[in-house]
């Protein structure tokens, strides 16, 4: 069923057309009726603009539902500007499982550490994990320069390189030294991670609905990857005394050290969400 607008016009008995301002219609119904000298017409109108109207949301409904199975460049994890946070997430993998190994032989044939010691330095490697909340809480209480993410990112990875390559660098097997070292460099650690995952999430939004949650998972799987290999090249580089070659724990303290100040730093000028 149509719907009319209706709209009277008075003309004279020699006027022939009709103008009707304001919309476009698509049918005039003419009723007309005389009364003395004045002849009044009674259009009959439909107007398209409501068609119109309907047309344009249909449209507009059609763009958007493409839209959203359009993924732009910021859920990319090759671009420039993620790249830092996929390689933040290949370090943290990386240095994590490379020192497993190296430190507990470390800490029992060089130091001859007892068990309490030894659960000493255990402890204070885990302790950082359970500060994730905080790291986040701080980052987003106290931006640096009006960025939230990007220089604790940065603080962490050097946190990290800082804390083993001075130990390597000093030389001597000291406990307590150690302590701190395991200590600083897992705190480093925890914070490169937990800004790698606030990261991927601000990205995640711009994801296509049928793409949804795949950069996360990908950022996982890439940590995951690089645990394995980093257990792999902690357990071959450890046994000098027994194969012949290999790392000391100074010379592997240096190269987990490296990790992050040659991944995660020369990546970090171009990492933008915007």
């Amino acid at each position: 069923m149509n719907n009319y607008n209706y709209q009277t016009i008075e003309h004279d008995d020699d006027m022939n057309d009709f103008n009707v301002e304001g919309n476009n219609y698509d049918h005039i119904g003419i009723e007309s009726r005389v009364d003395d000298d004045t002849t009044i017409e009674s259009l009959n109108v439909s107007n398209t603009d409501d068609n119109a109207r309907s047309i344009n949301v249909n449209k507009d409904e059609n763009e958007n539902n493409e839209n959203k199975n359009i993924t732009d460049d910021r859920c990319n994890i090759y671009v420039k500007e993620n790249f830092a946070i996929t390689m933040a997430y290949l370090s943290v993998g990386l240095v994590g499982s490379i020192m497993i190994t190296p430190l507990n032989i470390y800490i029992v044939r060089k130091l001859n550490a007892e068990p309490p010691i030894q659960n000493t330095i255990y402890i204070l490697q885990s302790i950082p994990w359970s500060l994730k909340l905080v790291f986040g809480f701080i980052s987003d209480a106290f931006p640096i320069y009006g960025m939230q993410r990007k220089p604790y990112l940065t603080i962490g990875a050097l946190l990290y390189s800082i804390a083993f390559i001075s130990y390597a660098i000093i030389g001597i097997d000291n406990l307590t030294m150690l302590s701190i070292c395991v200590f600083m460099g897992t705190l480093g650690l925890i914070q490169m991670d937990v800004m790698a995952d606030t990261m991927s999430v601000q990205r995640s939004k711009f994801e296509s609905e049928d793409q949804r949650g795949q950069m996360q998972s990908t950022f996982y799987s890439i940590r995951f990857l690089g645990g394995l290999i980093g257990a792999i090249i902690g357990a071959s580089i450890c046994n000098i005394e027994t194969w012949g070659w290999g790392l000391s724990f100074h010379q592997v303290s240096f190269l987990v050290g490296l990790i992050p100040f040659v991944l995660v730093i020369p990546w970090l000028y171009r990492c933008d969400i915007n």
